[in-house]
């Protein structure tokens, strides 16, 4: 694969926001995260402005790339926060993450969520959860609108990408691009934020929520539209071809 392949910006797909741990950071290992620049021109930054809350930014973790560390052990509440509007009934979110500690992570870690308001995340609303995992299992899916996809299972410690989309008919998820599980669904999503690392829930104090994400992101992008197979594809293979991952 050729370097224009491998670095694609996902911008250059209509990214409503992209963020990727190999570019914009000039910071030392283990050193705590305050901003993710978001790589469209939509600045929708994602930023944690409590240094308790912030996840760690860690060079050459995987395929030589870096990723942040979120841990949602011990009442950690790592997180990253940022603005982007959603107003159709259309989406696509691509990322790349390693769940840590297996059973022993924090139930409901979410790598990304998005919601209006701080309202739920995993309501039957105009909400959702791009990447849940479920319960206290190694397994992971994807909510949106309330109507989850059927259950993808894992294995913790092991890096993966996932996309999930939802065309306003069919809503679908996809493992390595080589597992793929799809529900029907419809209706109009309404957000205007999305956060890294937790979930929204309105009946709880944001300090008091369960379910933080524990292990490594390396990227997440969201897209306001259902994108093609083909270009799902590529930016997932540029993925798996950077960070050495399986892709099919």
């Amino acid at each position: 694969m050729r370097a224009r392949h491998r670095h694609f910006n996902p911008r250059d797909a209509g990214a409503a926001f992209a963020l990727d741990s190999r570019y914009g950071f000039n910071q030392s290992d283990n050193t705590t995260v305050s901003t993710w620049d978001d790589r469209t021109n939509n600045n929708a930054d994602a930023t944690q402005n409590t240094p308790a809350y912030r996840p760690k930014y860690r060079t050459a973790i995987q395929g030589g790339c870096p990723a942040l560390q979120f841990d949602g052990v011990s009442n950690s509440k790592d997180r990253l926060d940022g603005s982007s509007t959603i107003t159709n009934d259309k989406i696509t979110t691509i990322c790349v993450w390693r769940l840590g500690l297996g059973s022993g992570a924090p139930s409901y870690g979410r790598v990304v969520s998005i919601s209006k308001n701080n309202l739920n995340d995993y309501d039957n609303a105009a909400r959702g959860i791009p990447w849940l995992r479920d319960t206290t299992n190694n397994r992971i899916l994807s909510i949106l609108r309330g109507t989850g996809t059927p259950i993808i299972n894992i294995n913790p410690d092991t890096w993966y990408h996932w996309a999930s989309t939802y065309d306003g008919a069919l809503h679908s998820t996809r493992l390595n691009e080589s597992t793929e599980t799809s529900v029907a669904a419809s209706g109009n999503l309404d957000v205007s934020q999305y956060r890294i690392g937790m979930g929204f829930d309105s009946t709880v104090s944001e300090s008091n929520i369960t379910g933080s994400f524990t292990g490594y992101i390396a990227q997440v992008s969201l897209f306001n539209a259902a994108l093609s197979a083909s270009l799902r594809k590529r930016i997932q293979f540029a993925n798996a071809f950077s960070y050495k991952l399986s892709c099919s």
